[in-house]
């Protein structure tokens, strides 16, 4: 199986994975046992994840460094569960972010404790990192934080990223 999210989707399956993870804790699992679990066998696919927080640029970043004006949309915006839990401060995002990496750690047999990531090359909505024990994470050039994860006719890197290995090869034409 292959679990596919982008942005705040990302953060939610690994959310999902932990509490899997949690429920086996105290089970020292075999490497077959991992692998045959449907959710910590599973490989992880993430476009522009937001494990590092959101990022806000444009007109709301913009109002956000306004004298005055700032004050009053971060007040509007600190109201805003999301707001709150993808800040890059966050409790909720920290713990995710530490707990996979223990995980990952624990047991490296298990794929979901390591997902790709793709991210576009200047994401002006997420932080573009990946977690310290993903593969090293590959970036789009002319893509944007909404466009990363959608395949067109005559961009087909979406497609090939969920499909492909867990070691890319090259594709050559």
């Amino acid at each position: 199986m292959i679990l596919v999210g982008h942005s705040e989707g990302g953060v939610l399956i690994r959310s999902a994975i932990l509490r899997r993870a949690q429920e086996l804790d105290g089970k020292r699992l075999r490497r077959n046992q991992i692998e045959a679990d449907p959710i910590l066998g599973a490989s992880l696919r993430l476009f522009a994840p937001a494990f590092w927080g959101a990022l806000l640029s444009g007109y709301a970043g913009l109002l956000l460094r306004t004298p005055g004006l700032g004050y009053l949309v971060e007040s509007r915006l600190r109201k805003s569960a999301a707001y709150k839990q993808l800040a890059s401060d966050s409790p909720l995002l920290t713990d995710i972010r530490n707990r996979t990496v223990a995980k990952a750690k624990e047991y490296p047999d298990a794929k979901a404790f390591r997902a790709r990531n793709l991210f576009p090359a200047d994401d002006k909505i997420v932080a573009a990192e990946a977690l310290e024990t993903d593969p090293v994470a590959e970036y789009e050039k002319d893509q944007t934080h909404t466009s990363i994860c959608k395949p067109t006719p005559r961009y087909l890197k979406p497609l090939i990223f969920v499909r492909e290995d867990e070691y890319p090869v090259a594709v050559t034409s």
